[in-house]
């Protein structure tokens, strides 16, 4: 077999290069370079904090954030000898009659509880928070952000009826999902022979592809309290389609491989029939 020719010979490396990912072609993220080391504020221990918080909200719903406040001016050696303020901004898509509460203002010691709700429309959103430390040896300022999402919750509702001839207190319907206990609420007081409405919202970031329970039970004094239908439980079984298959990179790998794959044949094939013409 003739040897290949140097030129073809660095031209098969760099597609094997291209086949294998060893040299950038567009299909993946460029690495990314080095970020420089954050600058430190503040005394030997800089101000810092922990910012936590639901993955999700229900549209029109609400959650409780949590911070909790680490070092800066306001703490030394013997411990907290200063305060933390802070003032609150949300973002988003769609803020309009959004609410963070409490909106600014100072923590009782080293933490704090935020109140976001009453976002009308689904989508990303990030609380953010500015914080100060403040000490004998001055100010510090740092801003935090959490991100979470909006979503359009499951929304569950039954009629619980009072068939009975005394009224019942204390009722409640706990929630079940797929035999799991999601969670329970409380009935209004029902008198005899009278029905209340309830009501569960179910907030999920998504459920897994396929079939799906949600299952209501009353509890209350056995026999008291029934559904519409006279049982005391109520299930509802739902399906969940599975997302489309996204082939786009395959179908780009794919044509990517049979280019090379014929420019590698032309490459190999075409010398040699150049030679063989030659050949006497």
């Amino acid at each position: 077999m003739s040897p290949v020719p140097g030129p073809v010979r660095a031209l098969l490396v760099l597609s094997v290069l291209f086949v294998f990912g060893l040299l950038p072609l567009g299909l993946g993220a460029a690495v990314p370079a080095a970020h420089p080391s954050p600058p430190v504020h503040g005394p030997s221990n800089p101000l810092t904090a922990r910012l936590t918080g639901p993955p999700a909200i229900a549209v029109k719903g609400k959650g409780n954030f949590y911070m909790v406040a680490f070092n800066g001016t306001a703490v030394d050696a013997s411990g907290l000898v200063g305060n933390y303020t802070f003032t609150t901004q949300l973002l988003g898509p769609n803020t309009t009659g959004a609410f963070v509460q409490p909106p600014s203002g100072a923590f009782a010691t080293d933490n704090q509880t935020f109140t976001v709700g009453s976002i009308s429309s689904p989508g990303t959103y990030t609380l953010a928070v500015s914080l100060t430390s403040h000490g004998p040896s001055g100010n510090e300022t740092a801003n935090f952000t959490r991100t979470f999402q909006v979503v359009t919750p499951y929304l569950l509702t039954a009629t619980v009826y009072n068939p009975s001839n005394r009224t019942v207190t204390g009722a409640s319907v706990e929630v079940l999902l797929d035999g799991k206990v999601l969670g329970s609420a409380g009935l209004t007081s029902l008198a005899p022979l009278t029905h209340a409405t309830f009501t569960y919202n179910y907030t999920t970031l998504g459920l897994s592809p396929g079939e799906h329970t949600f299952t209501l039970v009353i509890q209350s004094v056995p026999g008291l309290l029934v559904f519409s239908g006279g049982a005391h439980t109520e299930s509802i079984s739902f399906y969940v389609q599975a997302a489309p298959a996204n082939y786009t990179l395959d179908w780009e790998v794919g044509i990517l491989l049979t280019v090379l794959a014929i420019f590698i044949s032309l490459l190999i094939v075409a010398p040699r029939r150049t030679r063989n013409r030659k050949s006497p």
